[in-house]
């Protein structure tokens, strides 16, 4: 039952975040738009929005290989992109550690917070979760 209520609010706390990023053209820079042209995280961008979970872990690999360590915010949402697809697998220990990275690589990264507190959520840790989301 908390869990249920957790996972309630982490939906909502996303689809808040998501809301308020749209119609932010700029949001990130024009290095951001530039790495975004390169085809690996292209494709990476389509497989998630395809929710192919499976193809999509080898492609954010490749991606973060290419992007230079300086490009903080590209590289903490590939990180985020390969852990929502750790929660989609229910590989929840993973998506923890890959989320916490992206929050490291960047803290400005909502999804990559929401991330973590759903995947603390669904380890059962739920004050973690709520530091995470909160």
């Amino acid at each position: 039952m908390a869990n249920e209520a957790l996972k309630a609010k982490l939906d909502d706390r996303q689809r808040l975040a998501e809301e308020a990023l749209q119609g932010q053209p700029g949001r990130g820079g024009a290095a951001k738009k530039e790495w975004r042209k390169i085809t690996p995280y292209k494709q990476m961008e389509q497989l998630h929005i395809e929710q192919e979970w499976q193809q999509c872990l080898p492609m954010t690999e490749r991606t973060l290989k290419k992007v230079p360590s300086e490009q903080k915010r590209v590289r903490a949402e590939c990180y985020e992109f390969r852990a929502s697809c750790f929660v989609a697998l229910k590989e929840f220990p993973q998506a923890l550690k890959v989320a916490t990275a992206a929050t490291e690589e960047d803290k400005t990264i909502e999804k990559a917070w929401l991330t973590r507190g759903a995947a603390h959520g669904d380890l059962e840790q739920y004050a973690e979760a709520v530091v995470s989301i909160d």
